[in-house]
C-alpha cells in the first residue's frame, strides 16, 4: 500500500521534510520509523548512532551485496534487528558528517520513495551511479583494471613458483617475489605502450632485480570473457594465498567486498615483462648531482615510452 501522496515529486518533498525532522530530533539513541511509510509494504527507518546518521529499508535476502562510498555518503547492505526481534537484510544510505542533515534528507527521500525503491532493490548500483554522476563523480580510487593487473601478475608468479607477496599500496614496488621486485602497469588503450611513473622512488632500487610488467586490457560485458577482481581474489585464495590478507589490501585500495568495481570484467590482450636495468630510462637519485634530488623537489611524475625497449612476452592465459 503506497502513501496517499499525489505524485512522486510530492512523495519526495514530504519525505525529505520528515526525514530531516527525525534526524534533527534524534539524540543519537537508535532507530525511528518513518511515519508516512509505517503502514504497508514500504516501511523505512531513520537512525543516528553517534556521529553517523542515515536511513534504511528492508530488502530480500538475495539482494546483491553492495558497499559503496562517495564523498560523505555510504550505501551498503547490512543485517539489522528490528523492533520485533527479526533479523532482516537492509539497504542503508548514511552520512557521518555533521551539519549535512538537510541535503542528505533530500537524497534520502529519493532513496526511500516507494516508486523508486523497486528499481533500487533490483539494481542498487545503477541508482548509486546516477547520483554520483549528478553531484560530480570524482573518484580517487585506482582503476579496476590496474588492480586486476597486479592480481594477475601475482597469479602468474605463483604458477611459476616465484612465491610472490602482493604489496597493495604498502611498498615501493607492487609485488615482491623470489625473482625480485615487480612493478605492474596496466592500460585499456590498445597499441599504446607508455607508462606513467608516479614517484622518483618507484624504479630507484637498481641494486635489486626489478621487472616491470605491462598489461593491456579490454573491457567486456560478457560473463564468459575476461576476468574480474572478484574472480582473481578467489583464484589466488584457491592457490593458497591468505584470503584475509588479500581482502585487507583490496580494502585499503578502495576495492572492498561489495564494490561495483570488483565485478567489472576485462579481457587481457597482452602482458609484457621489461627488465629495469641500467638501460631502462628512469629518473632516479643517480640522475641528480651528488646522487640526491634537490631539497625543494618533493615529487616527480614522468612518462616512459616502452615501444622501443626490449621485452619478453608473458604467456599468462
Amino acid at each position: 500500500m503506497l502513501p496517499n501522496y499525489s505524485s512522486t515529486a510530492a512523495i519526495t518533498m514530504n519525505l525529505s521534510n520528515e526525514i530531516y525532522e527525525d534526524l534533527i530530533d534524534n539524540s543519537g539513541n537508535g532507530r525511528v520509523a518513518v511515519r508516512s511509510l509505517e503502514n504497508g509494504d514500504y516501511r523505512a527507518f531513520t537512525y543516528r548512532y553517534g556521529g553517523r546518521y542515515g536511513v534504511m529499508f528492508e530488502v530480500p535476502s538475495q539482494t546483491v551485496t553492495i558497499d559503496e562510498t562517495f564523498s560523505y555518503l555510504s550505501l551498503s547492505r547490512s543485517s539489522t534487528v528490528v523492533n520485533d526481534d527479526r533479523n532482516i537484510s537492509t539497504l542503508e544510505l548514511s552520512c557521518e558528517t555533521p551539519g549535512y542533515e538537510r541535503p542528505f534528507s533530500a537524497l534520502a527521500a529519493d532513496f526511500l520513495n516507494p516508486d523508486i525503491r523497486r528499481k533500487i532493490i533490483h539494481d542498487p548500483y545503477a541508482w548509486w551511479k546516477e547520483w554520483k554522476e549528478l553531484v560530480g563523480n570524482v573518484d580517487r580510487e585506482p582503476q579496476a583494471y590496474s588492480v586486476l593487473g597486479e592480481l594477475m601478475v601475482t597469479d602468474f608468479l605463483t604458477r611459476t613458483g616465484q612465491r610472490p607477496v602482493w604489496q597493495g599500496e604498502s611498498s615501493v614496488v607492487d609485488i615482491v617475489a623470489d625473482c625480485g621486485g615487480c612493478e605492474v602497469k596496466s592500460s585499456i588503450i590498445r597499441n599504446t605502450y607508455s607508462v606513467e611513473i608516479s614517484s622518483q622512488f618507484q624504479l630507484d632500487n637498481r641494486t635489486d632485480d626489478v621487472d616491470l610488467f605491462f598489461c593491456i586490457f579490454e573491457p567486456t560485458e560478457s560473463q564468459n570473457t575476461g576476468r574480474s577482481i572478484e574472480e582473481m581474489a578467489s583464484i589466488l585464495e584457491s592457490e593458497g594465498l591468505d584470503q584475509e590478507t588479500i581482502e585487507s589490501k583490496l580494502s585499503r585500495l578502495g576495492m572492498r567486498v561489495g564494490k561495483d568495481a570488483r565485478r567489472k570484467r576485462y579481457r587481457l590482450i597482452e602482458m609484457r615483462k621489461y627488465r629495469v636495468d641500467d638501460g631502462f630510462p628512469a629518473i632516479t637519485s643517480a640522475s641528480f648531482k651528488n646522487d640526491q634530488a634537490p631539497p625543494c623537489i618533493t615529487h616527480i611524475r614522468y612518462t616512459v615510452e616502452l615501444s622501443a625497449l626490449p621485452y619478453k612476452p608473458v604467456d599468462y592465459l
